[in-house]
């Protein structure tokens, strides 16, 4: 069904038994109910997090992504920062990836935070130890590092800067070589 297509199993089965679970009679759209309940588990999801206003925005959107880069662009948000699933094989062939297309078009710098990272206290200040930023000697690399650098003075991270050679070029590098 759409539902399914749109909200995959697991929520498409919340939102039905929370559906029904409605009394009968009520003057709300099943639209409205639905929201509602959208909002009330964003607060819930973000409750622990106090001392920072948030805004909560629930937008219908057909094209996540583009949803996602329209509201960036309305916010004039500084940075994004999303949750990866890492979904791989048929999932990822099937249901695409959000993550993958926001790095490819988004116009602000991106966090992903991938399913294996550890928690955060929300009572501590997020401290960065240690930040590695790869480069490729483009002019996008160069930006990146102009970020990596400051993020590191802010939090008093030690920066690596790595660059990774193929194997491949250099032993074409050396066989050019005539020492």
């Amino acid at each position: 069904s759409r539902l399914d297509q749109k909200l995959g199993p697991p929520l498409r089965m919340r939102i039905i038994s929370r559906l029904a679970m409605l009394e009968i009679g009520r003057s709300e759209t099943a639209h409205e109910v639905l929201e509602a309940h959208i909002l009330e588990d964003m607060r819930r999801l973000a409750g622990s997090h106090q001392g920072v206003s948030i805004d909560f925005l629930i937008r219908e959107a057909a094209d996540v992504h583009q949803e996602i880069l329209d509201q960036t662009d309305a916010l004039g948000a500084d940075l994004l920062v999303l949750g990866s699933h890492g979904r791989t094989g048929v999932q990822r062939l099937l249901l695409g990836s959000v993550t993958e297309k926001l790095l490819r078009r988004g116009m602000c710098p991106l966090m992903v935070v991938p399913r294996g990272a550890p928690g955060i206290d929300p009572a501590e200040l997020v401290r960065f130890e240690r930040i590695l930023c790869p480069v490729d000697f483009s002019p996008y690399a160069a930006r990146s590092l102009g970020y990596a650098h400051r993020l590191a003075q802010l939090t008093g991270a030690t920066l690596s800067v790595l660059t990774v050679l193929d194997p491949l070029l250099c032993a074409a590098a050396d066989a050019a070589d005539p020492d």
